[in-house]
């Protein structure tokens, strides 16, 4: 039988021991599961960035694959535990956004988890994520079907597309997320960049809330500039990062997830 694989994304934070729970979850259920993190350092409570980075992940993976995502600020409340199919790939998590990123203009089907056989007997208002998510991934890896999970629901929580905004010669845009080189990536693309008349080599100034103000060059990959040079680059995720060469731009910049930055041409 082909080996099953559950891939978790959370905001737990790395070391995390509830992470740990998870996989005690399902591997109790089932052994012959392969398990991976892909990641637990999504900024706490930040929805947007999770569903972001979870649809920046997922066609990286086979079809079959099951998803656990777990930043869920609204655990406990009156929003939904659902199980989604999109592409032959399943999803398990909160009814909350954090599926935008994946179900953007594809074709879904959608469940809402009811059927207490399959989820603890015991389950905490707090953690979800251990007592429903966890049990209901480890049945899907064991062939329950996913019509027996509850009853199909015809639409879920999206997520408000962000704006951004363009003038004749800048792009403002925000930031997703700092990565761990201290990378910042932003919410805008190549695209927008030749919109405002931005080629590769030319030069940029870049600047955020605070007032200051930062030459960058637009090019290829990092060795483009030289070593603490600025650099703005199309990522391999494909949206803009700044970055230093060999150093860190968030520091630098002083600039974290949520910050405005704007991007001028010059």
């Amino acid at each position: 039988m082909k080996r099953s694989i559950i891939a978790i994304l959370t905001d737990f934070g790395e070391g995390s021991i509830y992470v740990a729970q998870m996989k005690g979850v399902i591997l109790s259920i089932n052994k012959e599961v392969t398990i991976i993190e892909i990641t637990n350092s999504v900024e706490r409570h930040n929805i947007r960035q999770a569903s972001f980075l979870l649809s920046k992940t997922v066609e990286y993976f086979p079809p079959g694959t099951i998803f656990i995502a777990v930043v869920d600020p609204g655990v406990g409340s009156s929003r939904k535990n659902i199980v989604l199919k999109v592409d032959n790939k399943i999803f398990i998590g909160p009814d909350n956004g954090i599926f935008t990123g994946v179900i953007s203009g594809k074709i879904f089907d959608c469940w809402e988890i009811e059927n207490e056989k399959y989820i603890s007997k015991n389950v905490s208002k707090t953690f979800h994520g251990r007592d429903v998510y966890s049990y209901v991934a480890a049945y899907i890896s064991k062939s329950v079907k996913l019509d027996e999970l509850g009853k199909k629901i015809n639409s879920i929580t999206l997520l408000e597309p962000e704006e951004i905004s363009i003038g004749e010669s800048f792009i403002k845009a925000s930031v997703l997320f700092i990565d761990s080189f201290g990378n910042i990536v932003l919410n805008a693309n190549e695209e927008h960049l030749k919109k405002i008349g931005v080629n590769l080599g030319d030069y940029v100034i870049v600047s955020s809330s605070k007032e200051e103000v930062h030459p960058a060059k637009f090019v290829f990959t990092y060795s483009d500039v030289d070593v603490g040079q600025l650099a703005l680059l199309a990522n391999s995720i494909g949206v803009l990062e700044l970055s230093i060469n060999q150093g860190n731009a968030s520091e630098k910049l002083g600039m974290k997830t949520g910050s405005e930055v704007t991007i001028t041409k010059i």
